[in-house]
């Protein structure tokens, strides 16, 4: 069945078809049958080789906890009815992991590097994880909770639930997290929120900034000279009551206690999103 065909996305003419699509997109590709995925958040195209002639994508997959757990897996409907979040998809090849705490991103190169491409390779770019893990392996054998992040020492760069995700002019691939962001239960090990350095050649990671507690990193972009970078932080203290809002964090006010004097105290406060500016002290390019 064609979509316009569908009542769900049926109009007057083309506009209003396509108003309904661009609005409805999840419900759309349902429709068409296209792969459920397991919370995708952001995408980005990597810069920066064969001289911006390869056309190589790179999408976050949060996580999934209903993947992979109903015996009797569910999917959407395929006339796009389903409401989100109510399916059990079973495990697959591009979602690989039954209870997919931790998250995933993947990797797609356009056939004959066009963006106007039908038909694409893939492949999973990382599966996150806490190394030091001491939960027990998914009983399907899908899931040990490890991943396979590359880094050294092991578990120094350990992260799940990829969120934001974007590339510099010098092709270095920069990951921001979405997790609860209070280091408790399953992110104990982790820890909190972070923002990690990845290099997509060889997958080596370094962990590159932690977030203030109960806060998502999420933004980032440099100057052209890539000496200055810009990062966002995002609800610090979130979950707070509004009877104690300082309850889980004061930042950005917890940052200075002291005034330029080194004396005088400063007044705390109730935490604050933000954006904080990085430099070296070197004055040389960030991450290199």
């Amino acid at each position: 069945m064609a979509l316009r065909d569908n009542p769900h996305f049926q109009g007057a003419d083309d506009a209003e078809v396509q108003a309904k699509i661009l609005i409805k997109t999840r419900m759309a590709a349902d429709a068409v049958g296209a792969t459920m995925m397991d919370r995708p958040e952001w995408t980005g195209a990597r810069p920066r080789i064969g001289g911006f002639q390869k056309v190589e994508i790179y999408c976050t997959l949060t996580n999934n906890n209903r993947r992979g757990s109903s015996a009797i897996p569910s999917s959407n409907a395929a006339d796009g009815s389903t409401a989100a979040g109510s399916a059990r998809p079973a495990t697959d090849a591009a979602n690989p992991r039954a209870n997919n705490l931790y998250g995933h991103i993947i990797r797609w190169t356009e056939d004959g590097d066009s963006v106007m491409a039908t038909g694409f390779d893939w492949n999973l770019f990382v599966q996150n994880g806490d190394s030091k893990t001491a939960k027990t392996a998914h009983p399907s054998g899908t899931n040990d909770y490890k991943g396979n992040i590359v880094d050294d020492p092991q578990g120094s760069a350990d992260y799940g639930a990829p969120d934001g995700l974007w590339f510099d002019q010098f092709g270095r691939l920069w990951v921001q997290t979405d997790q609860a962001g209070n280091a408790a239960g399953d992110w104990v090990n982790i820890g909190a929120n972070c923002m990690v350095c990845v290099d997509p050649n060889s997958g080596t990671t370094r962990r590159f900034l932690t977030a203030p507690p109960n806060a998502e990193v999420t933004g980032v972009t440099m100057t052209p000279d890539g000496k200055t970078m810009f990062v966002g932080i995002q609800h610090p203290g979130e979950d707070s009551p509004a009877s104690n809002p300082e309850l889980y964090s004061r930042w950005p006010a917890s940052q200075w206690g002291l005034a330029s004097d080194g004396v005088t105290p400063l007044p705390f406060g109730r935490p604050r999103s933000g954006v904080v500016v990085i430099t070296k002290n070197d004055g040389g390019v960030v991450g290199s």
